[in-house]
């Protein structure tokens, strides 16, 4: 069994805005912390 840190080494990131934008949250509604990090 792979460990957790493993499994999040392994993970491909993507950019926040990216996501943000499929899950329907515009962009002036983050506050991003770098690229891969942001509050909503």
């Amino acid at each position: 069994m792979k460990s957790g840190l493993e499994i999040a080494q392994e993970a491909e990131l993507r950019p926040i805005a990216e996501i943000a934008g499929a899950a329907g949250i515009h962009a002036e509604e983050l506050e991003q912390y770098g690229r891969y990090r942001a509050k909503v």
